[in-house]
């Protein structure tokens, strides 16, 4: 139960902060981006998997200087160990906000969100469908990282983020990742 109140509040934080939003809204307050990970399932729910790589992609909003609310798809496959080829394949939505700011000088992002995932087995004598085997759940992510300025437009943003889901019950996968990201701004 604890972890539902914890989603809620959540959830109405992130309406609540973005709510300003529209009043102010300007072309140059949208960002795109896009990243490249590497993942290590952990707990429980990562017995039987290897490491996995994956890819993710948002749409971003600054609501205020230092605060952008994304939204965004991420996926990532696990390939099971003892098989040729299968793997656990964790997919589905993100939403939240992310934090930017410098730290003695350091450009630092955070980020924290839920995640609407479902963790589904792929095999690879099935020609890559899916076997409906999935747990769907809610969760959250957590990350951090560095803003790599390339140019007025453009940064990068490498970093280590935490995915858990369904909260408190088992299925899901949680994991820790790696990731390289880059920013895009009109």
């Amino acid at each position: 139960m604890t972890g539902n109140r914890s989603l809620v509040f959540c959830a109405a934080a992130l309406l609540a902060y973005a709510a300003p939003a529209r009043a102010q809204f300007r072309p140059a307050a949208l960002s795109v981006g896009a990243r490249v990970l590497g993942a290590l399932p952990v707990g429980a729910r990562g017995k039987g998997l290897k490491a996995g790589r994956g890819f993710g992609v948002d749409v971003g909003l600054e609501v205020r200087p230092g605060w952008t609310v994304y939204a965004g798809f991420s996926r990532t496959g696990f390939p099971l160990r003892e098989t040729d080829g299968d793997r656990r394949v964790d997919s589905g939505a993100d939403l939240g906000i992310m934090a930017s700011g410098a730290l003695g000088g350091v450009p630092l992002w955070s980020r924290y969100g839920l995640v609407f995932h479902e963790a589904e087995t792929h095999l690879a004598s099935g020609h890559g469908d899916g076997l409906d085997d999935g747990r769907s759940g809610l969760g959250l992510e957590t990350g951090v990282g560095v803003t790599l300025r390339l140019g007025r437009h453009t940064a990068l943003a490498p970093g280590v983020a935490y995915t858990a889901y369904p909260l408190g019950e088992t299925g899901g996968i949680s994991h820790l990742r790696a990731e390289v990201g880059a920013r895009l701004r009109p």
